[in-house]
């Protein structure tokens, strides 16, 4: 038999709106029940299904889970962690708290292969939004600093760069979920996240350099970012330290920072970078290297972890401890 998910789901769309969702629920599980398909295939028509079926009050959602576990059961998931993931964020559609019942028992394994997969940071994020959904947000951080312990291995400076990144905002998020919002905390996350967006554009060195064109527009008086800038939980953070006074005093450092010592903080050479005002300056220094001697450039840089994200750390809080000593 052939078929189209997608079909299937637009189908079940048109039930639901000339029917009801009851029949449209019955339309989901007799395909399933009746057609061969893959687990993801499955997890999209499950995704489908809940919804519809928890808006219809005839249904529990114990009956939900027990429907949708039984469908599950029959494809065997093993150590796959993609699977996993993929499966507990199915179940948490009908209760985050289900989500998290069929998610920690599968990851809480130290000793299982998957723990070496780069996709395991993936799997404690999900677990770490979830902790959030329900306002755990002890376990949430927890989930978090174990998600930390995984980047120093990933030989890769953008993917490195991008999980420190999403590190931050994830522990800045926490810190405004807690009853009392942990406001220094939350600073230095907001910060740390903020400048590894450069981060972000330097890691693409020596292919793409945005960089140079984001630090001239700054250097014209026109960089910053506006929504960083003017972000009302930044704003809540500074008026709470009592340094809301010192704002621009604290991003002009804070830009310092981006477009200067991040580079050496990277591992960059300041000559790629110094007297240097634009893209086409770096292209015409570029293009003195010979074509071995760039791919090793990239490849010297590119295959490595992020080693300096402690220097970034260290200067979020050397700034921030500058400004609350001279108003407090």
């Amino acid at each position: 038999m052939k078929y189209n998910i997608s079909d299937i789901k637009k189908k079940s769309t048109q039930i639901k709106n000339n029917e009801g969702t009851l029949a449209a629920v019955d339309f989901i599980k007799n395909f399933i029940a009746s057609t061969k398909i893959e687990l993801f295939e499955l997890l999209s028509l499950l995704d489908k299904l809940i919804p519809y079926a928890i808006k219809e009050k005839t249904i529990s959602k114990e009956e939900i889970l027990e429907y949708v576990n039984q469908r599950i059961d029959k494809f065997p998931v093993k150590d796959d962690i993609e699977k996993i993931i993929n499966i507990a964020d199915t179940v948490s559609r009908i209760n985050t708290k289900y989500g998290i019942e069929y998610f920690v028992p599968k990851i809480d394994k130290d000793d299982a292969p998957y723990t070496r997969n780069p996709m395991y940071f993936d799997a404690l994020i999900k677990l770490s939004d979830f902790y959030l959904d329900i306002q755990e947000n002890d376990k949430a951080f927890q989930t978090v600093s174990r998600a930390v312990q995984l980047v120093p291995s990933i030989q890769d400076i953008f993917k490195s760069v991008r999980k420190w990144k999403l590190l931050a905002q994830k522990s800045a998020e926490i810190c405004l979920t807690r009853k009392k919002p942990q406001y220094a905390d939350f600073l230095h996350y907001y910060l740390v996240d903020y400048i590894l967006d450069i981060a972000m554009e330097l890691s693409s060195f020596p292919v793409h350099v945005r960089f140079y064109g984001i630090r001239k527009r700054y250097l014209n008086g026109v960089g910053g970012n506006k929504w960083y800038e003017n972000n009302k939980d930044f704003n809540n953070a500074l008026e709470s330290l009592k340094i809301h006074s010192r704002k621009d005093e604290l991003l002009k450092d804070v830009y310092d920072y981006m477009y200067n010592q991040l580079i050496l903080d990277m591992g960059l050479e300041r000559k790629w970078f110094d007297n240097i005002n634009d893209y086409k300056q770096f292209r015409e220094l570029r293009g003195q290297l010979s074509m071995k001697e760039f791919n090793d450039l990239g490849e010297d840089f590119t295959n490595k972890s992020f080693d300096g994200i402690h220097l970034v750390h260290d200067f979020v809080s050397e700034v921030v401890k500058k400004y609350f000593d001279m108003e407090n």
